[in-house]
């Protein structure tokens, strides 16, 4: 079925778990940089209103007037001026329209409801409720992102994480039945891959974008924080890989400056050093640090997503904060004769000028 609006087209999900990192971050950025031009944007906005002097701006990138509602969409016109970048949302009510503390994501008006700006399908807006950004729910069921979930009870639908949600006779994965679970003694473990019953671990992998049973012990297991690594009292495991049989060593590695954001892609145990699951080839694990959600280094090395960047001075490597440009070259961190550019790609480097003598 065909969708209204700006739907999926706009917002094309990333799959596997090194692309969930990179949501993460483009998320949080995109976040930061609307809520700092948003207010910039609304009195050019007003003058483009149906009906001027009615503009107001909701949170989470959505507005209305008197006569319609919008929604923030400049990933589409990235040349467009700002007051342009509100697109209306087709047949929304802007009088009516409304958002929803809980969620980012969701808004509603008199007569449906709105996931990312495009309306959901046959949902009931009275009823309806944002439960996280993922989730929500109306008299009729639960909703995962775009989707009715199939078979769900709406009155006694929760969510219990980003993952994972429940009702009064299912549990579910991002939207989607799991028979194998034990409904009475389910619990999603923090807000990570993890969760639990009375018999099994679950284990949800954001490359297949499916959740397994895991060969953990429920009575020990545990996960690090709300990191995709966890530990019971035989293994270290990384979302449904077993890492290593050094549980007790298994610990995050954060960066020097941590923000409150960020969930670990780096770990280590006595054996070596983790990203995303992965052994950093060559890392020593007591030395080890992440300088930034770019950089971490050794005692003798520097990598970057868990990869060693070639023909770094270690010695005098630093980040530069801020950002320093070099011609048209953007350079984050420098050591004696290089500067450092990151990207999609991996490490850019330039090299300095040598010092006339």
């Amino acid at each position: 079925m065909a969708r209204s609006g700006l739907g999926r087209a706009g917002f094309r999900p990333i799959r596997g778990t090194e692309g969930a990192t990179k949501v993460r971050s483009i998320l949080l950025g995109a976040t930061l940089v609307i809520l700092q031009v948003l207010s910039m944007s609304t009195s050019s906005a007003d003058q483009n209103a149906k009906k001027p002097g009615t503009f107001e701006m909701l949170r989470w990138g959505y507005a209305r007037d008197a006569s319609a509602g919008y929604y923030w969409n400049c990933q589409s016109m990235p040349e467009a001026k700002l007051s342009q970048c509100w697109v209306a949302i087709p047949g929304c009510d802007g009088s009516t329209l409304e958002t929803f503390e809980a969620s980012r994501r969701h808004a509603r008006d008199s007569a449906t409801a709105y996931f990312y700006g495009a309306k959901l399908e046959g949902s009931d807006s009275a009823s309806f409720q944002a439960l996280n950004d993922n989730y929500a729910k109306d008299k009729t069921g639960g909703y995962h992102f775009w989707d009715r979930v199939v078979g769900s009870d709406g009155p006694t639908f929760e969510a219990l994480n980003a993952l994972y949600a429940q009702d009064r006779t299912s549990t579910y994965c991002r939207g989607k039945r799991m028979d194998e679970a034990d409904r009475a003694s389910f619990k999603a473990l923090g807000k990570g891959a993890f969760a639990k019953d009375a018999r099994h671990v679950y284990a949800w992998d954001g490359n297949t974008d499916t959740v397994a049973i895991i060969s953990a012990d429920p009575q020990t297991f545990e996960p690090l924080e709300d990191s995709d690594y966890g530990r019971d009292s035989r293994h270290a495991f990384y979302s449904q890989s077993v890492l290593a049989e050094e549980p007790k060593s298994l610990e995050l590695v954060f960066p020097d400056k941590r923000n409150p954001w960020y969930r670990a892609d780096y770990a280590r145990d006595r054996s070596g050093v983790y990203w995303l699951g992965r052994k950093v080839l060559g890392a020593d694990s007591a030395t080890f640090r992440l300088f930034d959600t770019n950089f971490a280094a050794d005692k003798a090395s520097v990598f970057l997503r868990g990869k060693l960047v070639e023909g770094v001075d270690r010695p005098s490597f630093r980040l530069l904060e801020p950002e320093i440009k070099v011609g048209n070259f953007y350079a984050c961190a420098e050591d004696n004769s290089h500067w450092y550019s990151v990207s999609s790609s991996g490490v850019e480097k330039r090299r300095k000028p040598r010092k006339s003598k």
